[in-house]
């Protein structure tokens, strides 16, 4: 196989102008970035953030013949790069982005020069570095979510602390002191979740929108909670010396909190999504004949190309 041609992209960025640049001219309008373009191949980034590569007819026709060929090795490794590929990247920068599509060309462009080896230790430590980006991405979602959430209610009791009379006058002391618990157990439950967030794994496809309603969630759960404490204290059907003292709305307050940490019981619907979601779905775009001659895995007369 012919390694020719003119090669940009994560080691150099540099022109993309070179021997086979009118070969595959179809692609210039949507590269962002050229990884690699020989007689034989072109692999790029795209201007939406995806992979996309196309071979020549020439090479689909030699590649059985080529004796460092292996069709098993080939389609388990185009397996594991194609679900490498599905990883959701919103939410990263583009220096994130950039540095994951680079790795994954480049384990492309050995794949189709069938070093095996090498393309798959890359496509490894492209999947393991941005796990971990997808992680740290998960929690900073969490953490946000939870706050935005929690910062309601706490907003609501300063508000009732402030405009007590006016509350007292309208729900009674009661309901005062009800509601207050109510916004008590959102500080519970955002404790709770921020206590716990170092220690949950995080599903890399699940998105940011399940993220945050899962924190919203939470933080809604412990305020119910901590509602039927109060109620139950207040219609003392919980009672004691400890709800009974000198300071009984500091009382029912701590109680409150205590009770807001209850969020912890409800299951995570963010640890089960991987269950559920199918990673490998694949979405063919329109044929268009002038931009992909054949299929972008080396079949003749197909006019595929997988959207990622």
């Amino acid at each position: 196989m012919s390694d020719k041609g003119n090669t940009t992209g994560c080691a150099s960025q540099g022109t993309e102008d070179g021997d086979y640049a009118e070969k595959w001219k179809a692609f210039a309008e949507d590269t962002r970035l050229l990884v690699k373009r020989t007689k034989d191949y072109i692999v790029i980034i795209t201007k939406q953030w995806m992979l996309d590569w196309q071979t020549s007819v020439e090479y689909d026709e030699a590649r059985a013949g080529d004796e460092a060929y292996n069709a098993n090795t080939y389609a388990s490794i185009d397996v594991e790069l194609t679900y490498a590929q599905e990883v959701p990247l919103d939410g990263f920068d583009d220096d994130t982005k950039m540095s994951y599509l680079c790795m994954l060309g480049k384990a492309t462009t050995y794949l189709l020069e069938f070093r095996y080896e090498a393309a798959e230790k890359l496509i490894q430590r492209a999947s393991s570095s941005i796990a971990t980006r997808r992680q740290e991405l998960s929690r900073k979602w969490y953490i946000q979510g939870t706050l935005e959430a929690a910062a309601w209610p706490v907003g609501l009791g300063i508000a009732e602390v402030l405009g007590r009379k006016v509350v007292t006058c309208a729900v009674g002391v009661d309901g005062l002191y009800v509601t207050l618990a109510m916004c008590a157990g959102s500080l519970g439950a955002l404790m709770s979740i921020i206590r716990r967030t170092g220690k949950i794994e995080f599903d890399p496809f699940a998105s940011k929108e399940l993220h945050t309603n899962e924190a919203r969630g939470r933080v809604i759960v412990g305020c119910i909670a901590a509602l039927l404490v109060g109620l139950c204290i207040q219609a003392r059907i919980i009672s004691g010396a400890w709800v009974n003292g000198d300071h009984p709305l500091l009382a029912l307050l701590a109680i409150a909190i205590v009770a807001g940490t209850s969020e912890q019981m409800v299951t995570s619907v963010i640890q089960n999504v991987q269950t559920s979601i199918r990673p490998h779905h694949f979405i063919e775009a329109p044929p268009s004949a002038a931009r992909r001659p054949q299929s972008r895995r080396g079949k003749p007369n197909q006019d595929k190309t997988t959207v990622l």
